[in-house]
């Protein structure tokens, strides 16, 4: 009888970047190993970023933790009989759970996960739940493709989980989100898909956009509007048309345009210069920025650079200078943003999803 471990069999057959379920039962073991084989020990189910439903049922898992999927709303367990220990926690969009006859099950933390529904049924051994919230801020970026998202999401959160293109080819075709600490407060950065040149259908990209919006469950914070230069016939095309929402919905009080690739971003004068012909630019633009959060000029030149073997010493000089440049132009941000999520105020998604559905 061959009973293999649960978590190095998840790993083998599962992709974090690519399953949108997870379904396993004791038959299928049964169909692989033998009739008397059975999953065993602990499992961790952590950063799917596509999962959506969890179904286990009879295996012999020990204890179970589902860590950090922001798509998944649906958990279902049953006759796990072993588990005694239950982790559900920054599951952001996790609706329903359902656990039965799970016979020494004694313990649930579904801390940091908004769950609506929680179905325990024939648990006779279960005696605790704790379920803690805590303060994060929300950070939500967008922009056109190309401008520097991504690299924006890495130096917000001082990571480089998020994929930066060379090209003006969008490099993220779904949303992806990091948690940071900056300061003893936490933020949630969500990077979105480009709005233009993406190869996907308008629609697509905002249902998309949607979709980041939903990991979000307590609202957003603050909105990065992430231009690389003036305003291009594209932005404004699409500032215009929706300028009427921006400023009657009031997500405008939300909003900071971030105008990256802006090397003198040090220098106030050349910053306020910069704002200024953008203000003389074109009329709406000029409604939309003194009526936002502000403009912060950045600078966040790449870092993931390839070194040839005849020039190593000045690409890694290169490297070095972009890092530090970066991490500047990441106090400068955070600083503004701690002064303008202080309060503690969200824009909820519902009212994002009216915009979003006109």
């Amino acid at each position: 009888m061959l009973n293999p471990q649960a978590q190095k069999w998840v790993e083998k057959n599962y992709s974090k970047d690519r399953e949108d379920k997870i379904i396993i039962n004791k038959e299928d073991t049964h169909n692989i190993f033998g009739k008397k084989s059975n999953l065993i020990g602990p499992l961790v189910i952590e950063d799917f970023s596509k999962l959506k439903t969890i179904c286990l049922s009879k295996l012999k898992i020990t204890s179970l933790k589902i860590i950090n999927c922001s798509q998944l709303t649906d958990i279902r367990l049953s006759e796990l009989t072993k588990l005694d220990d239950l982790s559900v926690n920054y599951c952001s969009g996790l609706i329903n759970l359902e656990v039965s006859n799970c016979s020494k099950l004694k313990f649930l933390d579904c801390s940091y996960s908004p769950l609506i529904s929680i179905d325990l049924n024939n648990c006779p051994e279960f005696d605790k739940v704790i379920r803690e919230r805590e303060i994060i801020r929300n950070l939500l970026i967008v922009g056109s493709t190309g401008c520097g998202k991504s690299a924006l999401a890495n130096v917000l959160s001082g990571s480089d989980d998020f994929e930066e293109s060379k090209y003006s080819i969008s490099e993220t075709r779904s949303f992806k989100n990091k948690i940071f600490k900056w300061e003893d407060t936490k933020y949630r950065v969500v990077d979105t898909t480009g709005i233009f040149n993406t190869g996907l259908a308008v629609e697509e990209v905002f249902s998309r956009i949607k979709e980041g919006i939903g990991s979000m469950p307590e609202g957003i914070s603050q909105i990065l509007f992430v231009i690389d230069g003036n305003f291009t016939a594209y932005e404004i095309k699409m500032i215009e048309i929706c300028e009427k929402l921006i400023l009657m919905s009031g997500i405008v009080k939300y909003l900071t345009i971030v105008r990256t690739r802006f090397s003198n971003f040090k220098n106030e004068k050349r910053c306020e210069t910069d704002i200024e012909k953008m203000i003389e630019e074109n009329e709406t633009i000029a409604r939309i920025i003194k009526s936002c959060r502000g403009i912060i000029h950045v600078d966040n030149p790449p870092i993931n650079i390839l070194v040839d073997d005849d020039d190593d010493d000045d690409k890694e000089d290169i490297i070095r200078i972009n890092k530090r440049t970066r991490e500047k132009s990441r106090n400068k941000l955070l600083t503004h943003l701690v002064k303008e999520t202080r309060q503690g105020l969200y824009y909820k998604s519902d009212m994002w999803n009216v915009i979003l559905n006109n």
